[in-house]
């Protein structure tokens, strides 16, 4: 893969455009499904009801064809992590170093496949969050509360429901590829969009997640891996750069806090 700039002009343009984007589209998607939890309750009665398998131990839709299409998900999700890892031993190699502009990219899509899904999504929400997964909510004949999304809750200890790995996965893995190769950028955002979606979906008709949960998967990756992309591809191009394009939104509070402490 040929190095891409990443201060080119065309980068710096998306990556503004990836980033501001994802942020802007999370304020009206968290108002919606706040102010209207019903949503999330109406649509997993409707996956729930759309399957007429029987249930599987308190899984819902419990079919050979939907854990085929589970584990083609995470296929992919394995073979890319495979081939990630392969690419950036044979490129450490060759050059004799761990760093450079295409080690840097290599690094960026490790860190995309640990830090975005494994990190963010698992670490820090699942098991943090506490919601309560769409099977084990009272409406749905468990014994849960239903907390509506972005809501903390101690309904669930861990691995909860909010948000969706799988879903993260995917959005994570496709999304890190098109920062990287913008030849083919727009096919590989609509494929992370749409095997992002279709993973969070098979999730949904399982009972595993809501759909909330799968959308804000789309955000928060779209949200991580252009601030991974920012730091892994630009520190090695411009250090100085890099550290103050991440810091800069946090520069008023630094300011204000100081001239607090001052006072």
């Amino acid at each position: 893969m040929a190095a891409v700039d990443p201060y080119s002009p065309e980068e710096m343009r998306f990556r503004r455009e990836f980033l501001i984007g994802a942020a802007l589209l999370a304020i009206p998607l968290a108002a919606l499904m706040v102010s209207s939890p019903g949503i999330d309750l109406a649509i997993s009665a409707f996956a729930k009801g759309a399957c007429t398998a029987p249930m599987s131990g308190n899984r819902w839709c419990a079919t050979w064809s939907v854990s085929l299409a589970r584990n083609i998900f995470l296929a992919i999700f394995v073979l890319v992590s495979l081939v990630t890892l392969v690419a950036t031993v044979r490129i450490v190699r060759a050059k004799g170093r761990w760093l450079g502009a295409e080690q840097a990219r290599c690094w960026f899509m490790i860190a995309v496949l640990v830090v975005g899904p494994g990190v963010v999504s698992n670490l820090i929400l699942k098991d943090n969050l506490g919601r309560a997964r769409p099977r084990d909510v009272v409406e749905f004949g468990g014994a849960k509360t239903f907390t509506p999304a972005l809501t903390p809750s101690s309904e669930c200890p861990r691995n909860c429901s909010f948000v969706s790995g799988e879903a993260s996965s995917m959005f994570a893995v496709f999304f890190g590829l098109a920062m990287l190769l913008p030849q083919y950028r727009l096919g590989l955002v609509v494929a992370g969009l749409a095997t992002g979606v279709l993973a969070g979906s098979i999730r949904i008709i399982q009972g595993a997640h809501f759909m909330s949960d799968v959308l804000f998967a789309g955000i928060v990756m779209a949200l991580t891996v252009s601030v991974l992309h920012m730091f892994f591809i630009g520190m090695w191009r411009n250090p100085r750069a890099t550290r103050d394009t991440l810091t800069a939104p946090f520069t008023p509070l630094v300011r204000v806090a100081s001239a607090a402490w001052v006072r």
